[in-house]
């Protein structure tokens, strides 16, 4: 009986020691948002690092390569452009997370005059997954392939925000570096 009345003892301690507040939910529950994640900003070195890069490129290099500074220049700045900016009428379209792993990147109510595209478009029909802790997201095509892992920096009810180290590789500016941070909220 005294062993019967120590269990019972133990298992109401730890059922009400799980109950707490709403951030002790194991945030897992929340990548899959109804109406889905919207991107608010990216944050980025990629500008600065491509810079750097371009300015070691001798000039013999880029003659021999017919370009000039600025036409190298102007080819990085719409790369970074592409992979960075975030315009106003992107904020609407909504990345779906289902549950069955799977990736959705839905254009919403305004559409952008260039064509729509926008800097979540990497994530498009992608499998997904999470690490059980939830520090880390991989993407993944849609057989299986091609990992793209990021660490995940915060995960709630209405925020979620990932980040990465890309690598450039290119014959005229050398191989770099650069960090980038997705942030999006709930819609």
């Amino acid at each position: 009986m005294k062993q019967f009345l120590l269990l019972s003892l133990a298992l109401t301690i730890g059922l009400f020691s799980g109950c707490g507040d709403d951030d002790d939910v194991n945030p897992i529950v929340f990548i899959g948002a109804v109406d889905g994640w919207m991107i608010q900003s990216v944050t980025s070195d990629f500008q600065a690092q491509a810079d750097a890069a371009i300015a070691g490129v001798s000039d013999a290099d880029l003659m021999a390569a017919s370009l000039t500074r600025a036409e190298l220049t102007t080819t990085y700045n719409t790369r970074v452009a592409d992979a960075t900016q975030v315009e106003a009428c992107d904020q609407d379209d909504g990345l779906f997370f289902s549950a069955d792993g799977a990736t959705q990147l839905l254009r919403r109510f305004e559409f952008c005059p260039d064509g729509d595209l926008n800097v979540l478009d990497r994530f498009h029909a992608r499998g997904y997954s999470l690490t059980g802790d939830a520090s880390s997201i991989t993407f993944r095509d849609l057989v299986g392939g091609s990992p793209d892992v990021y660490d995940i920096e915060e995960l709630s009810a209405t925020k979620l925000r990932f980040s990465q180290t890309r690598m450039v590789t290119d014959t005229l500016v050398g191989t770099f570096m650069y960090d980038i941070a997705y942030d999006l909220t709930a819609f």
